[in-house]
């Protein structure tokens, strides 16, 4: 479930913004999204590359009778045999954390953009070394925080468009579901309300662009959860 309170850092609003700006997947009906810089062809190439990496690790980990335990023995364990000790401590971070979520969701990878990863190594055109600091950077704080203030606008726009009027009391809660992208509102405002909230933001893929976004407001390049103003977690 992604929780995005609607009293975090991303208030400041750019001028200028293309409000039409909608992630190109939208479907009609769709009113409220942010696209992001589109990836180039050496982002998807860097992409499939770890992907196939983390699934045949995945497969090698679930191998082992206490996966998790044989994670933790490469990666954190300096005294143990599988130490991986040919790694950077950043390469090592990383693929722990890819391995560890793997586990967690059921081999599920979300592809991040670390061209720091060990895998990466024999790819000269694309590896950066293994030092995080070096690593390719998307979706800088600054396009979060244009998004963020695109979408706050949208988000905006839709409800005086339908007569919702919100005092500056309000405080609203966002809960999306991250299977169903089915959207709740809760908060102080009347109850009613709420209820035409969720049905607008429901409407096309509006959750869908929403949970997007918060995702990626919480998340750097590594997919590692930098910005704990939103709240996410799986059920």
């Amino acid at each position: 479930m992604v929780t995005v309170n609607n009293s975090d850092y991303y208030n400041n609003i750019p001028a200028g913004r293309d409000l039409n700006n909608l992630p190109n997947t939208s479907s009609a009906g769709t009113t409220v999204g942010y696209q992001y810089d589109g990836l180039t062809e050496e982002d998807r190439f860097v992409q499939k590359v770890l992907q196939e990496h983390y699934d045949k690790v995945y497969k090698e980990n679930l191998s082992h009778s206490d996966p998790m335990a044989y994670i933790e023995s490469k990666y954190c364990d300096v005294t143990s045999p599988n130490f991986c000790s040919y790694m950077t401590e950043d390469q090592r971070s990383i693929a722990y954390r890819n391995e560890k979520r793997m586990l967690q969701t059921g081999g599920k990878y979300s592809a991040g953009f670390a061209r720091y990863d060990y895998a990466l190594r024999n790819y000269k055109d694309v590896y950066t070394g293994g030092s995080r600091s070096t690593g390719y950077i998307r979706n800088t704080d600054r396009e979060k925080q244009y998004a963020r203030s695109v979408v706050n606008q949208q988000i905006s726009n839709l409800f005086s468009k339908n007569g919702i009027a919100l005092s500056k009391q309000a405080d609203l809660i966002f809960s999306i579901d991250p299977y169903t992208y089915q959207l709740t509102v809760s908060g102080n405002a009347d109850r009613d309300i709420l209820s035409q909230i969720e049905k607008l933001l429901n409407e096309g893929d509006n959750a869908k662009n929403i949970w997007t976004h918060a995702w990626i407001c919480m998340h750097d390049a590594d997919n590692e959860i930098v910005n704990l103003q939103a709240n996410m977690t799986k059920v």
